[in-house]
């Protein structure tokens, strides 16, 4: 990916925020591996088969988090040409993509791009019951709802939006959350 400097790390999350694999970035290191849950541990310590993941970049120089957006990922032998990271068992990924808005809020929505239907998580303590704003890229509200979070997760399916990049704001009675999440049709 562009913009990564020696020193860098890279983060890879599962969708309810699970670190599964890390790795700094050097000459000699350009890869993650990434593990899966171990199915004799009562707890989940890794992803499940198929499962989305996002990757994540902290930025030695500026102490900073950053989304990716992912442009094309292809395994070894090209059998696979997708646009969404997912877990796959003993396979070898080449990811390509590019940094995006530095993270200034424990928000995480995916998949980006998506198609209209998107996940919001909060890493922390979302309150059940919360708002959530959407702005088109003119600051037209577009949505606005008093929705029900699920596990400091929400989910959203929007229908009748249009291709763009979109403003989102989640409120509960302690925080304000931003981001910006892009819908492709």
């Amino acid at each position: 990916m562009p913009g990564l400097a020696e020193g860098d790390e890279i983060g890879v999350f599962t969708e309810d925020g699970l670190l599964v694999g890390s790795s700094v970035w050097s000459d000699v290191c350009r890869g993650v591996v990434v593990w899966g849950d171990d199915e004799f541990t009562s707890e989940k310590d890794g992803a499940f088969e198929n499962e989305r993941l996002q990757i994540k970049i902290w930025k030695n120089s500026t102490n900073s988090v950053y989304n990716t957006n992912i442009n094309t990922i292809n395994n070894l032998d090209k059998s696979i040409n997708e646009t969404t990271l997912s877990y796959k068992t003993d396979d070898i990924l080449n990811v390509s993509g590019q940094l995006a808005s530095a993270i200034t809020e424990e928000l995480l929505i995916y998949p980006q791009p998506s198609s209209g239907k998107i996940t919001i998580s909060v890493l922390g303590n979302l309150e059940k019951k919360c708002q959530v704003i959407v702005f088109d890229y003119k600051g037209t509200e577009i949505f606005n709802k008093n929705v029900e979070s699920t596990n400091n997760r929400v989910e959203l399916e929007f229908v009748n939006i249009s291709s763009g990049i979109y403003q989102i704001i989640v409120i509960d009675s302690r925080n304000i959350y931003k981001d910006k999440f892009i819908i492709v049709k």
